[in-house]
This record gives C-alpha cells, structure tokens and sequence, in this order.
C-alpha cells in the first residue's frame, strides 16, 4: 500500500530501504493507522487494459465506417447495441463502455450459462458452477456473487439462490431490517448492510457503527461486549426488543461482518465483469483479440482463448509481415490476425523497423524486398528466420526450408543493394524507383529446393517460435490410432474427474491418453534428514505437459515411475500414458481465482509406435496417381526395406475416378519409426502417412 500523512513519513515511523529503491516503514497495518498515516491500496488489473485494446478496436472499426459510406454504418448499427436507433446517414458515436447501460439481457445469459472464460471475477470453475444456479438477470445479482463467492459467505450460496428462485420463503432478522436486506433476499451480505444494521436497530451514528463494524472484524472480544451492551440498550429503547431478542440480532451481525464484503468493492468489481460480459457478447472478435494481446506473454492463457474463439467460429490467421500489427487484430467479422508482438524472440526494436516500413498501398512482395527495405543491421538475419518459422513470409508461396536456405544469399545481397543506394548507385531495375524503393524479383535470390521440411520438423520450428501449434499438429497423423487406443483426447480428461471430490489424486479413476510432450519439468524431491550423503540418489519426479489435436493434459511421474521410464520421455515420439486421476489447483489471473486442472498420474508410458504394432494399428501410405510417378513408388518400397519391422503398409492409391486399398506383402513389412515417416513425407509429400 502507499502511506499519506501531513509530513514526512519520518516523523511518524521509523523507515527502511526496500530492495526496489523505495522506502517501506517499520510498523504493521493497524501501526501505521495508530500514528496518523492513512494506507491506500492501488490494484493494477490487467483487465483494464483488456477492455481498453478491445473497446480501441470497436472504435477503430467505427471509425472506418464512418469514412466509408452508409451501408457500411448501417451494418454496425445493427450488430453493435451501443448504436441501436442511430441514423446510418450520420457518423456513428464511439463505443464508451462506462457508459453502457447495465440492463443488457445478453450479457447476462452469457454470464448464466456460465461462458465466462476471460470475464473478470467470474472464472473459476467454483463460480461458473455457482453462476449457472443462480442465473443472475441483473447488475444486483453480479454484485452479490462476487461477495458470495468467498470463504465464509459460501455457506450462504444454496440458500440465497433458492431465494432467488422462489424455492425457500424470504425471512428477516427483524421488520425494520427488510427494505436493507430485500435485494440480497434477506441475507447479511454487505458490510455497508452491517453498519445500517447497527444505525437501524441500535441508534449508531455512521461513525459509530464504522467502529461496531471494525471491531466485529478485530474479534476483539472486550471491545465487542461494549458494543453487544451499546446495541441492546439501543434495540431496546428503539424497537422494543428485549435483550435476548436484541443478542440474537447481535450475532448475526457479527458473523456476517466477520467475512463480510464492501458492497462499494464489489460493485466496481462487478461493473468490470459486466464490461467484460458485454464485450464478450456482442464484440467477441475484439474481445478476444485484447485477451490474447494482453496475456502474449503467457502462452497457456493465450492458447485457452484461441482455442474457446475457435470453438465460436473466430478463425486464427497466422502471422504476416503485411498483415499483422502489434497486437492481434480483427481482420473481418470473425477472424483474428495474429499480432507480431507475440513471437518468441523478436524483439520490440525489429518491429518497429518492420512496422515504420510497412506499407498497405506498398507491400512487401518477399523476403529479399523486406529485408532491403527494412535493412540487414536493422533486421538481424535470427529475427528474419524467425518471421519465417512463425509463416510471416507464406503469402510470397516458396516453402519455409527455401526461405532459411536462402538467407545467406539474401542478406548478402540486400547488403550490396544498401551499399550501393547509400552510395548513390542503382541497378538498371531500380531506375524506376530512385525514392530508395526496391523493384526486386521476390523469388530472386532463392535457391533451387523446392522441398519442404517434414511437417513434423516444420510444426516444431513454428511452435517454437509461436508458443504452440497453429498450422497443423504433430499428431493429426496418429489421431485414429489414438482413438483406439484411449480413453479420451488429451482435453477431455476433465470431464472423468467428479468435481464434487475437489482436488487431490483418485485411485479408482484410470485412463489412457497418448501425445506428444511439448514441456518438461523434472523436480528434485526435497528431503528433511540432513544434508544427502556422498552417491546418494535424490528422488525425482516428472511433471510432464502432453498435447494431442484437442488440446494439453498435465502428466505426473512419482519418483518410482519416474526412475523406470525416464528414457522414455526424453523422446519426441508420441507416447500413451496410463495412470490415475489428479486435479489440482491452479491459480486464476489478476483475480486470484482458483480453477481446478484435471491431470493424469501416470504409472506407465509406453512409445506409441510399439503399442501400434501390438495392436496391429494399419500403417497407411497415400498415392495419387495424378501426382506420384513409378519412380516414387520404387523410391517407397526401398524406404520400405530400409526400416524393416513386423508392420505391413497398407497402401491407399487415389485417382481422379477411383480408389484402392491394397496390403503390401510381407517382406516389405516396416517398423514405424519417426525417420521413416519423415522420409515418406518428403518423398511424396505433405499428409502421405497416417496410423489407423
């Protein structure tokens, strides 16, 4: 918090230096207030900013609207509810959403359902639960929940919410409390409800029953028997009540104030979770954009929200260098142009190169024209590569493989070219652009392989550089396999676990789910009997994020497991895990609410191309008879011979009028291996193997 008072803070507390540079003093919380000093918390939300970059992007498209003609403007007035009863012939107002009224039925049934990823407050899986009970239809009820949803008020929750419904009857502590207690239908929920308690029954002044409330609070109890004899006599003299009658009151006072929440705090909490609500709903493009935006540094959070706004139909563009800005931006009604800023180890200064440079009216044409316009000391030949393994540069059409093989070329060229422009020298085709514009051939300067690298390498590369997998996935291949062999994808492992146990580890709930591992982290066990001795082996375990088509599970090795197939998860290989259920807690966002994350302990692993050939899982080899030539397949039965195993190729041949299954024979039976399928694929292309 920060500390206000009349002088220096010296004169009221003794202070001492924090690691940061600032100044922090000596004394506690209930210290500071004792001398003279008022403490305010600020609270940094990033959903302020979310809510800022999503309502910019509404307006920017509101602004082009406005410079466009009436029927763009009477588009936006039917889809944006801020503009509804606005005249298309004039320009449209900007989107201000503290200004929104909150009585909005959308936003509501959004938050009812409980489709509330990414608003504020409101993400939990205890909260989504809670919510879709309750069925808020009104800004009180939003209010509430956030108060509710709390240690200590919880207990409250199934029996407000039958309230609500008209399930339970609506019961008073006294009459003369019903109209402060009718919008929470008669439960304490507030603090503010406590103190007008206290002035209602017992005659405080606001001053007074701010004191009744903070002792409540302290516990103190010699305080609180002062203030139990204020309130009785006051009850007594106010309403009649005997003391009993007046204690009983007392006491429901002082549970409810001992956990109770500001209703000023959880209103203001509750208007941004409407704000969010509200932009989810009727803006979920710009919504989600300024999600991802905000969160780029979080690949987790990120990849959550591509994946739920694909499940909404928001289709994810992939980066491009004449596309793409800063962030992640609406391309169309429901597309997201991925944002540049998210690109693992490109750094600010590159992109603004690349952005100064940009050009809608001048695009670049490819990798040799940007990299002239940009310059090579301006555009480090690391950052180009990774444009290029992000997929900026897959509008020009040569292969990513080309492009990195061609790089040295390229940047000695442009170096030639900035020389002899800063000399004052230009090429014969760079007479027509004497502003220091570049008429260079795109494809001028790239080497002759027209070869792409095996999808499996080209993924990787792309993942490394985006955080995950965008344009294909490592195991589309094996997705039918993994089906037979499972108890469900990799996302749905949530839906096994009983969410009333909570969190903890179920031995009578297995599964199998199979993957690749895109992260790994192996943890040495702490132990509490001294210092390890001399070759003594510290456990391990293994904490291990696995990843199919559908999405990630979090997979547990305990150190005896561990010990028996480390080898195993160094692989890159798909793997099937088989284990018991876990959930654990895992920490919210700028809330701090907890949701629960479903996982697997595993307790054996096994490599997927020998479960494959156990269950005699079909190794299927793609023709197409259009496009393959007898020379390919001459150059497959040697791959064929070239990784002998106990797996016969089923060969799948495609024409323009018909297709064929045939069983290869024996002798050319193969052992599925990684290198045999990125054989296959560079020999007769992109999608020519599949498991299953």
């Amino acid at each position: 918090g920060v500390l206000i008072g009349r002088e220096v803070l010296t004169a009221y507390t003794p202070v001492f230096s924090t690691s940061s540079g600032g100044q922090a003093a000596q004394f506690n919380m209930e210290g500071v207030e004792d001398v003279g000093l008022v403490k305010f918390d600020f609270l940094g939300l990033k959903n302020l900013d979310i809510i800022s970059y999503a309502e910019d992007l509404v307006n920017e498209a509101i602004a082009d609207a406005n410079a466009s003609d009436a029927k763009a403007r009477e588009q936006l007035v039917a889809n944006f509810p801020h503009l509804r009863g606005c005249d298309p012939k004039n320009d449209l107002p900007k989107l201000d959403v503290d200004l929104v009224p909150l009585d909005h039925s959308e936003p509501y049934q959004l938050i009812s359902a409980g489709d509330t990823n990414g608003v504020f407050q409101l993400e939990s899986d205890g909260m989504k639960a809670m919510l879709v009970e309750l069925k808020p239809d009104c800004f009180e009820d939003i209010v509430a929940a956030v108060a509710l949803y709390r240690p200590g008020p919880m207990d409250q929750i199934p029996d407000y919410i039958k309230r609500k419904h008209g399930q339970l009857a609506i019961e008073y502590p006294h009459p003369a409390l019903a109209e402060i207690l009718k919008p929470t239908y008669g439960h304490m929920v507030y603090q503010e409800q406590v103190m007008q308690a206290a002035q209602i029954m017992g005659g405080y002044t606001l001053g007074g029953a701010d004191i009744l409330r903070r002792a409540m609070g302290k516990k103190k109890r010699e305080e609180m028997e002062k203030q139990r004899l204020i309130f009785t006599q006051g009850a007594a003299e106010l309403h009649g009540l005997k003391k009993e009658q007046a204690g009983k009151i007392f006491d429901v006072m002082e549970k409810f104030a001992g956990y109770g929440f500001n209703k000023s705090h959880a209103a203001a909490y509750a208007k941004i979770s409407y704000q969010t609500a509200y932009l989810k709903q009727y803006h979920p493009v710009a919504f989600y954009c300024a999600q991802v935006t905000v969160h780029r540094n979080n690949t987790e959070t990120v990849t959550k929200y591509l994946r739920e706004a694909g499940d909404k139909g928001i289709e994810l563009l992939p980066p491009c260098v004449n596309a793409s800005a800063f962030g992640f931006r609406p391309e169309n009604d429901r597309s997201i142009r991925f944002g540049l800023s998210a690109l693992k180890g490109v750094g600010d200064a590159v992109l603004t190169t690349l952005f100064n440079e940009q050009d809608a009216q001048n695009p670049f044409l490819g990798l040799l024209e940007l990299v002239e316009r940009c310059g090579p000391s301006e555009l480090p030949r690391k950052a180009a590569e990774l444009l290029i393994d992000a997929g900026a540069f897959d509008f020009c059409g040569a292969s990513r493989r080309r492009l990195v093989s061609s790089l040295d070329t390229i940047y000695q060229r442009a170096s030639n070219t900035v020389s002899d422009r800063e000399a004052g020298q230009f090429s014969f085709f760079e007479v027509g652009t004497m502003d220091g514009g570049t008429s260079s051939d795109p494809d001028e300067c790239l080497i002759d392989q027209k070869l792409e690298w095996p999808e499996r390498l080209r993924l990787t590369r792309e993942r490394d550089v985006l955080g995950f997998f965008l344009s294909g996935h490592p195991t589309t291949v094996y997705s039918k396999a993994f089906k037979q062999l499972t108890s469900c994808p990799c996302a749905g492992l949530a839906t096994f676990w009983e969410p009333e146990k909570g969190w903890g580890y179920n031995k009578r709930k297995t599964a199998t789910v199979a993957g690749v591992i895109v992260a790994r982290d192996i943890k040495n066990i702490a132990t509490y009997s001294g210092a390890a001795k001399e070759n003594t082996v510290i456990p391990r375990r293994a904490f291990l994020t696995v990843e199919d088509t559908s999405g990630q599970v979090e997979v547990r090795l305990e150190p005896e497991i561990f010990g028996q197939f480390e080898e195993i998860i160094k692989s890159d290989e798909p793997l099937v895990f088989s284990g018991n259920l876990m959930a654990r807690k895992s920490g919210g966002g700028d809330d701090g609410e907890e949701t629960l994350q479903v996982g697997l302990r595993a307790n054996a692993v096994h490599r997927a191309f020998e479960v494959f050939e156990q269950q005699r899982i079909p190794f299927v080899l793609k023709l197409d008879l259009a496009r393959h030539t007898p020379g390919d397949i001459e150059g497959l039965k040697d791959l064929c011979r070239r990784y002998p195993g106990t797996m016969p190729p089923e060969f799948r041949i495609g024409g323009e009028h018909s297709r064929l299954r045939l069983l290869a024979a024996h002798d050319l039976s193969v052992a599925c291996r990684l290198e045999l399928m990125d054989e296959v694929e560079e020999l007769l292309g992109k999608g020519s193997v599949q498991l299953g």
